[in-house]
């Protein structure tokens, strides 16, 4: 990543304010099912996320602030190098935060 976006989303959040990037877990599929709702206009079926959870475990993130999930990315990788981001969203409130941002270059 170049200085400048290191900078940028550095600047974005207080260490106190920092979101935490973490693997996703099975009692997340809730709040992550609440995001796609708010945010896409057909958004994936809940089995489908849980189905997801198991596929991609080890690059399904989710953006933790002060114990909410804010956030998370799915993503895919292919052939040990290519990488096929599946969804990526955050929630309407922390938008412009740079959430997105730290969960694609967690």
């Amino acid at each position: 990543m170049c200085s400048w976006c290191t900078r940028s989303v550095a600047s974005k959040f207080s260490e106190k304010h920092s979101p935490i990037i973490r693997r996703v877990r099975a009692e997340d599929i809730d709040a992550i099912f609440n995001i796609e709702l708010l945010s896409f206009k057909e958004p994936y079926p809940k089995e489908l996320l849980r189905t997801l959870l198991i596929m991609c475990n080890e690059t399904f993130l989710v953006a933790e602030l002060s114990g909410k999930i804010v956030g998370y990315v799915i993503s895919l990788i292919r052939r040990g190098y290519l990488c096929h981001v599946i969804s990526i969203a955050v929630h309407p409130k922390y938008r412009r935060r740079g959430i997105a941002t730290q969960l694609m270059i967690a």
